[in-house]
């Protein structure tokens, strides 16, 4: 069953394109698929630091409360690589049980940070801001 879809595009200086939907799959997991020609990196299409995923409710710019990133932190899934790296192509994976989708209205790719000279990411992110 489809939970969601839509169109990803870019902003701030980074260039993304493709589509992504959101299923249920048998298992009740939610299930996370870009489309094939799916494209996320910087404006002339190098690479971006630690992409991945997130959720946000509204759009994740010009947030003048900055909880874009402890949000992003929180619900960030999919984390594509540790490394600068422009992502291209079909991208898939599970959102964690602990991301209640319904909760949020956005799906938004987006650049992991550093905590102490290590790349943040999945739940080693979730540990270090615990810490």
């Amino acid at each position: 069953m489809i939970l969601g879809e839509g169109r990803l595009s870019g902003r701030n200086g980074y260039r993304t394109e493709g589509r992504f939907t959101l299923t249920r799959g048998p298992g009740d997991e939610i299930l996370f698929e870009t489309s094939d020609n799916f494209f996320f990196g910087n404006s002339s299409g190098g690479g971006t630091p630690a992409p991945g995923f997130a959720f946000y409710r509204g759009g994740p710019t010009d947030d003048p409360n900055l909880t874009v990133e402890p949000v992003a932190q929180a619900t960030d899934f999919l984390r594509i690589a540790d490394t600068p790296v422009a992502v291209s192509g079909r991208q898939a994976g599970q959102v964690p049980a602990n991301i209640d989708i319904e909760q949020f209205d956005t799906l938004f790719g987006w650049l992991g940070r550093k905590v102490p000279d290590s790349p943040l990411s999945g739940e080693a992110c979730r540990e270090a801001l615990e810490a």
